[in-house]
């Protein structure tokens, strides 16, 4: 399955669409899937350790968890506030800037996870960046739920 998601993302490579961002962003996010697919697989070869599968192991569910479906909410819930909100466009920069905050902190939490020895230095880092762009995205889109359109049309 990895192998195929692999084969779909570069086929993906060369469509017109990934020049918009909110489906460059979408791409990157099915891109944390398979790397998930490749941790998991790489976890049930034979010779590994006990560890060393167990590391694997928690890598494959972050990049899962936090990388696909962490990934996949914010850029389609900041697409749906903001369109539904009446505001014209839903990726601008400080969407991408917490996108980039995103990767980063998934980034960090697969390295805490694959070194179980370092996990001390960088876990805090990969919590921190989460936590902003959750504080960030909150505060920022939280507000429009609920508030009249921007553009004062109903709905």
């Amino acid at each position: 399955m990895a192998a195929l998601c692999l084969w779909i993302a570069l086929r993906w490579l060369r469509m017109p669409a990934l020049r918009q961002p909110l489906v460059a962003m979408l791409f990157g996010v099915f891109l944390w899937w398979d790397v998930a697919l490749w941790l998991g697989a790489a976890a049930r070869l034979p010779a590994l350790d006990t560890r060393t599968v167990a590391a694997l192991d928690l890598a494959a569910i972050h990049a899962l968890g936090i990388g696909y479906l962490g990934g996949t909410l914010p850029v389609m819930a900041t697409r749906l506030s903001s369109t539904h909100g009446g505001r014209p466009v839903a990726i601008e920069r400080t969407a991408r800037g917490l996108y980039a905050l995103l990767q980063l902190a998934v980034v960090l939490r697969l390295v805490a996870a694959l070194a179980p020895a370092a996990s001390a230095r960088w876990l805090p880092w990969a919590a921190l960046a989460w936590l902003g762009v959750a504080g960030v995205w909150a505060v920022r889109h939280g507000r429009w739920l609920g508030a009249p359109r921007a553009d004062g049309r109903p709905g």
